[in-house]
């Protein structure tokens, strides 16, 4: 059991320092220990700092295994492991990171910070627990208040290096904060090229496990992955598991829950991870003119395949400017999404966009690369506003690509069993192509004007199959249905 109540943001109850030799802090081994507070709190459990010198003086190839670091705090920023510039070849594994009280930081606090990008990297983040009053996210929730800001793990390192972040679990966290503007998130990578593979942000099976409440006027975000690392960068996101994160507001500014944001222009792989999954409302956010969005998607070139966004929604009734995404592709880069199942998206509030702005968007892809997106073989289904009242978009697919030279192609989708209770006006396309670009539609089957359990939609409802507005488009053997009896009302046409 160590214990320390060293203050200073640049150093912790474990200190590893700079040298004056030819090599630096090299193999050394902390693990099956206790990194904790002594009569005060510490603002860090391990601190490292090398010389930069040459590239033997960083520290390197050390090793933080099987520890609880816990009851360390520093209004003013705090972390469990934070590395700063000349460290390399890190392993940190198994390793709970959680507080016994309840803290109230005013700036960044969370378990593992890597922040430099000059001489770090190629570091192995695995099997850690951050969150919670006991090891292993055990225990009642981390409880948070105050102006701070949360960040599970804030990883920056070189381009030149790949990290490893993978089977983490950030989980049992309880944020009431009255900060304005910041992004908070479980999981952030910056600079360099990362694997990160198999982690859970919040649970599974416990709605709310992660909630984090606001009352600023200011627009702020959380987000279980984020990356800012840009090109010619490999980002590799796979098997993750999102769910059970709930975002609560009296504001009624913007407030944006995501699951997966790729916001650089590195090239992206985006493979098997579930967001949201079988918990009902699994990601949900409340009141203002909020948006709940699975992944919001940039990259020069990007695939993202096999994976399941479901169980999305908004609560809040008052916004008409809230939405619910499945997945959001950007205006630029070049996209291929396929095998991805999308469903149970919903929206309470009564939205008045259209297009890529509908109160509800299974897949918007936009893009302006010369080669056009790839649009194959996914299911999107059960998206539904619950608004009573306003004007209400829903959309399966939304292609807002402005590329005239590339061939974006659509095929082999099945879009089915959409849903609104409005009473309002009411527009649901299966297809929406609503840019400049060109694009063919081939071989996928649309099924509107019945829900999830074959019931018919009753409501006076403008439904469209496929629509489009301009561009060179090509329509070839796809199968539409739009079916129910019983509906109330004479005027909205339906059409395939």
């Amino acid at each position: 059991t160590l214990r320390g109540v060293n203050s200073s943001t640049t150093s912790g109850v474990v200190l590893f320092s700079t040298t004056t030799g030819t090599n630096g802090n090299d193999n050394n081994l902390i693990e099956f220990s206790d990194i904790t507070d002594g009569a005060g709190t510490p603002a860090n459990g391990i601190f490292a700092s090398g010389s930069t010198g040459t590239i033997a003086q960083w520290n390197d190839n050390n090793t933080i295994s099987n520890c609880n670091i816990f009851n360390y705090f520093l209004a003013s920023g705090s972390w469990g492991i934070n590395l700063s510039a000349g460290n390399q070849g890190w392993t940190m594994s198994n390793n709970s990171f959680y507080q016994t009280v309840s803290r109230a930081p005013t700036s960044n606090f969370g378990g593992i910070q890597c922040s430099s990008s000059t001489g770090t990297g190629n570091f192995t983040i695995s099997g850690n627990f951050i969150g919670g009053t006991l090891p292993a996210c055990g225990g009642t929730a981390l409880t948070l208040t105050g102006s701070g800001v949360f960040l599970g793990m804030n990883i920056v390192t070189t381009s030149l290096t790949t990290t490893t972040i993978s089977g983490n679990t950030v989980a049992n966290v309880n944020q009431t904060t009255t900060n304005t503007g910041t992004a908070y998130t479980g999981i952030t990578v910056t600079t360099g090229s990362f694997n990160i593979n198999n982690n859970i942000i919040g649970s599974a099976t416990v709605a709310g496990n992660i909630t984090i409440s606001y009352g600023s006027t200011t627009q702020n975000t959380f987000t279980a992955i984020n990356s800012n690392a840009a090109t010619p960068n490999q980002i590799n996101i796979g098997g993750n598991t999102i769910s059970g994160i709930m975002f609560l507001t009296t504001s009624t500014a913007g407030m944006s829950l995501r699951g997966i944001w790729l916001q650089s222009t590195a090239n992206y792989n985006v493979t098997n991870n579930i967001i949201g999954g079988t918990l009902a409302n699994s990601l949900t956010n409340n009141g203002g003119s909020n948006s709940v969005i699975g992944m919001l998607v940039g990259g020069t070139n990007t695939t993202i395949t096999g994976n399941t966004v479901s169980n999305l929604s908004n609560t809040g009734t008052v916004s008409t400017s809230a939405v619910v995404n499945g997945i959001n592709g950007g205006p630029t880069g070049i996209y291929n999404l396929s095998n991805n199942t999308i469903s149970k998206l919903s929206n309470a509030a009564p939205s008045t966009g259209t297009s890529s702005s509908a109160a509800v968007n299974g897949l918007i892809v936009g893009g302006s690369g010369t080669l056009g997106n790839t649009i194959a073989q996914n299911t999107i289904s059960e998206l539904s506003s619950t608004a009573t009242t306003g004007a209400v978009n829903i959309n399966g697919i939304v292609l807002t690509s402005t590329s005239t030279t590339g061939a974006n192609i659509i095929e082999r989708n099945f879009i089915h069993s959409f849903s609104a209770t409005s009473t309002g006006t009411v527009v649901m396309n299966g297809f929406n192509g609503t840019g400049v670009s060109n694009f063919t539609i081939r071989n996928n089957m649309i099924r509107l004007g019945v829900d999830a359990s074959g019931n018919a939609v009753t409501g006076d409802y403008l439904i469209n199959g496929i629509t489009e507005v301009v561009g060179t488009h090509n329509y070839y053997h796809n199968s539409v249905y739009i079916g129910g009896t019983g509906v109330v009302g004479t005027l909205n046409n339906t059409f395939a």
